[in-house]
């Protein structure tokens, strides 16, 4: 297992490739063995802060950087995605920042920058960047995060029912599209 000191440098070369990060999308670039709590939280509170709300929240901000004050810093904004009911959970959740799979929690922030969705990609690309810093839009219009939330929530959607088409698929005796043998 590794230690502090190891784990340093590692978040510090991190920070210097990005300013911004959420939790889950650090510990997918981390090590495996570096994703304990307690491994990282000092190491973590001595190059970052942590922004509590705004369009930036719950996300690490390398310290001495202000996003507010950086219009380029629009793709680490972050989006709030909320299930309305389902499977969801409470909880932090490290799984899949990049949301490839569907979220397991109830809620989960994702970064724009970390979507890999061509669509939402494209949003965010011709997206016009206020003159001005927003609290909950940060640099876009509230119009752009919303579509972002909208698209993902189709993505969502579609991926479900994928699930469940291949699961039917998977049961024996089905032939795959007709419902029975």
């Amino acid at each position: 297992r590794i230690g502090e000191q190891e784990i340093f440098p590692i978040l510090e070369q991190l920070f210097a490739d990005r300013p911004i990060w959420t939790r889950a999308a650090l510990w997918q670039r981390m090590p495996a063995t570096c994703r304990t709590t307690s491994v990282i939280q000092r190491p973590l509170a001595l190059l970052a802060f942590l922004f509590a709300d705004g369009a930036f929240q719950k996300s690490y901000c390398r310290l001495g950087y202000d996003p507010r004050q950086h219009p380029e810093s629009r793709i680490y904004q972050v989006v709030d995605f909320r299930l309305r009911s389902g499977p969801g959970k409470q909880g932090a959740d490290f799984s899949d920042p990049f949301f490839r799979v569907p979220p397991t929690q109830q809620q989960t922030i994702y970064q724009l920058v970390d979507l890999e969705d061509a669509g939402v990609q494209k949003v965010v690309r011709e997206a016009k960047c206020l003159p001005e810093y927003q609290r909950h839009s940060g640099w876009f219009e509230l119009k752009v995060i919303q579509t972002v939330r909208q698209q993902l929530k189709v993505k969502m959607r579609v991926m479900e029912e994928l699930r469940k088409l291949e699961a039917k698929a998977a049961l024996p005796g089905e032939t795959p599209g007709t419902g029975g043998p």
